[in-house]
Order: structure tokens, then sequence, then C-alpha cells
């Protein structure tokens, strides 16, 4: 049965966009996309907002920060673009993310002393938890595990 909602409104609802792409013949993998483009797009929740924060950020030329500071790099957006697409909401309510000049991301935490710097092929890690230092450098990335520190070390 073909869409015949009014996906042609001004501003279609994410339901009737979502309708449309399941009746016409598109690919899963870039209905996933179109589906996620949309949230970042019209959502207004933490998720949302760093989306939209890593696209801002991946788009930062050479010399950004009016000296030479490296344009991030795109496997660096990437990687924190896998650890939002397996993040919860709540996840991000209190992280922000930041280029670094040396073309990483930084994550830091807005409640408490804690930053992650996430690069193309690894991560590194620093807080001060219940008075405890937490640290770790140079670590192989890993999306999953990326988000079980921000978890812990957010708090």
């Amino acid at each position: 049965m073909a869409y015949t909602g009014n996906i042609s409104s001004s501003s279609p609802s994410y339901d009737d966009v979502m309708t449309y792409l399941h009746s016409v013949n598109i690919s899963n993998d870039v209905m996933e996309r179109v589906g996620q483009r949309l949230i970042v797009e019209y959502g207004n929740n933490n998720i949302s907002k760093a989306y939209r924060r890593l696209n801002d950020l991946s788009k930062l030329a050479e010399g950004w920060d009016g000296h030479e500071a490296y344009s991030i790099v795109p496997d660096a957006v990437n990687n924190v673009r896998n650890v939002i697409d397996l993040s919860d909401d709540e996840d991000w309510a209190d992280w922000l993310i930041f280029p670094s000049p040396q073309g990483s991301l930084m994550l830091q935490s807005k409640r408490n002393r804690a930053s992650i710097s996430v690069g193309a092929d690894e991560f590194s890690y620093y807080a001060l938890v219940d008075g405890k230092r937490m640290s770790g450098d140079h670590i192989v990335f890993d999306a999953s595990l990326v988000g079980f520190i921000m978890r812990r070390i957010g708090k």
C-alpha cells in the first residue's frame, strides 16, 4: 500500500517522513541515516544537541582557532558519532563536545572534573570522582567502552 499522508506540508512530522520512507524502495541503511538526521534536525533533546554540535565541529577548517589548529579528523568525528549512536539521551545530559587544536575531540562533563579525548584510533580520559583520580591514556577506541566510561566518570 502506498503512503497517502501529507509529506508535502511545510513541516512534516517525523512519523509522516518515516511512513513515507517505508513506502518507497530504499535500503534500510539509507532509511536509518534519514531517520537519524530527522532526530538531529527536529529533536530538542541531549542526543540531538550532541549530533548538531558534532556536525558543526566537523566543519572546522584548519586554523579555526586563529593560530595553527588542525581541522577535526574525520575518524574522530565518526568515533564520537558512534558513541552518540550507542547512548541514551540521559548519557549526554551533562556532557559537552569541544574541538582540540590537535584535530581530536574533547568530551567534557559539566558536573565534575572529567574529560575524554577522542582521536582517530584511540582515546584518553581523566576524572576526579569522589576525590579519586581516574585516568587512562592511549586506549584503543571502542565506542561501547567510551560510553561506559562517560557514565562512570560523568556522575
